[in-house]
């Protein structure tokens, strides 16, 4: 048998059925399946995203409202509170030393600052759902999540010791202002005890409520940085992120200096280094 006309044959027979309707309608069918599979993915990528960034702003108005409520604590009362105690030690200082010349006899007299101050309660479990379970972030946001939520309970640990002191002061020192005085202030007693229990307890509430604003600030605003590099990547109506404004709260002193946290401002997030 001759092999060439049987490659002829083949190959017209191959030729005709490229060129046969079937062929035709099975190419469009092909065709319309990728394309409508590429539309289900574009569609389900632009919802995944559309989520992705609800969450985010959910989770931005969350720590918002966390970063505000120690702000509130922080100047209502924590920055009165230390000022206050300082000035009065000093002032105690000042009183031992010109007794202890002579030239002052009297009992150093204070107001001890005995108001209770109230534990706040913040959605920490909320936020922590948000980032863990409804973000797809990474590094430093998670890290400042756990310490967020572990400086939250140390302050609320903190408080409430404070004010189970205050009411043992009250009950052990009612007439003897000289005793109060040197436990309140935590100042050596005649026989050199020294209890410091309560300026130990109000410097971890000075030191943990700026440890609350500022953690509870960064993660705003990394998540805020996580919603602004996804949301562009819906070409036509992206969706709209939060934004955050503590001008009037840096202003007023309120937010702690980052100098004090230099490991946190250094540490990778998962889009960017994250600076004021």
């Amino acid at each position: 048998m001759d092999l060439s006309c049987i490659f002829e044959w083949l190959t017209s027979q191959a030729w005709q059925l490229l060129n046969s309707n079937f062929t035709a309608a099975l190419a469009g069918a092909l065709a319309g399946v990728y394309g409508a599979d590429s539309i289900a993915r574009r569609t389900a990528n632009r919802r995944d995203i559309v989520t992705e960034v609800r969450c985010a702003n959910a989770a931005i108005m969350v720590s918002l409202g966390i970063t505000n409520t120690f702000c509130g604590l922080k100047q209502q009362h924590v920055q009165i509170m230390a000022a206050t105690f300082q000035t009065q030690k000093q002032a105690l200082l000042l009183h031992a030393q010109e007794r202890k010349a002579g030239r002052q006899n009297g009992t150093f007299h204070f107001d001890a600052d005995f108001e209770n101050l109230p534990e706040p309660v913040v959605p920490i479990d909320l936020l922590s759902n948000l980032v863990f379970e409804k973000l797809s972030i990474q590094r430093r946001p998670l890290a400042l999540t756990m310490v967020l939520a572990q400086s939250v309970k140390a302050l609320g640990s903190c408080i409430g010791a404070r004010n189970a002191l205050i009411q043992d002061f009250r009950a052990r020192f009612p007439n003897d202002p000289d005793a109060l005085a040197r436990a309140y202030f935590g100042l050596p007693t005649v026989a050199g005890h020294l209890d410091r229990r309560y300026s130990d307890t109000l410097a971890g509430i000075i030191a943990l409520t700026d440890d609350c604003i500022f953690f509870s600030h960064m993660l705003g605003l990394d998540i805020q940085q996580h919603a602004a590099h996804i949301a562009p990547a819906i070409k036509r109506a992206p969706p709209k992120v939060e934004a955050t404004d503590f001008d009037k709260a840096k202003q007023a002193g309120l937010i702690p200096d980052q100098s004090n946290y230099l490991d946190w401002v250094n540490m990778p997030t998962a889009d960017a280094s994250w600076h004021e």
